[in-house]
């Protein structure tokens, strides 16, 4: 059995640029990325890791759909919440990326749909997938 959960179909940033090879849905080896401009995108644990990962050696923004973190690790909390300070991360909370090009991204803010732009090097599109599976129509709402 192979399990692969919703990593067989990763979620899109559904904005021009989002198929541009800088792109990415997983973080392999950090080791790759060294004084880069690099945007994370997500609210959950795995974009924090990913900027944990990342931020040491890199301009590191994350950006999140939300006004704070909902459903995250304690921990993974703590670790962010010290990055920001720390001006290790830049916080983007309530925006939504609009465009990403070679060479910069233009995220929008969702309450007062101002854009901003910011250098680029590379992208993770820390967003979670679309599970494998397709909707049956049948009362019981069963998957199959």
């Amino acid at each position: 059995v192979i399990a692969i959960g919703t990593l067989g179909n990763p979620r899109k940033l559904g904005c021009p640029g989002d198929d541009l090879d800088k792109v990415h849905n997983a973080l392999v080896d950090p080791d790759e990325f060294v004084g880069r401009n690099i945007l994370i995108v997500g609210g959950t644990d795995s974009a924090i890791e990913v900027v944990m990962a990342l931020c040491e050696r890199n301009k590191v923004w994350l950006s999140a759909r939300g006004q704070k973190f909902d459903r995250v690790k304690p921990k993974n909390l703590e670790l962010i919440e010290k990055a920001f300070a720390d001006g290790k991360c830049i916080p983007l909370f309530a925006t939504v990326v609009k465009e990403v090009t070679p060479t910069a991204v233009t995220l929008e803010y969702r309450d007062d749909k101002r854009s901003e732009q910011i250098p680029n090097d590379v992208v993770f599109a820390m967003i979670g997938g679309h599970p494998p599976i397709t909707r049956v129509n049948n009362p019981a709402g069963h998957y199959s």
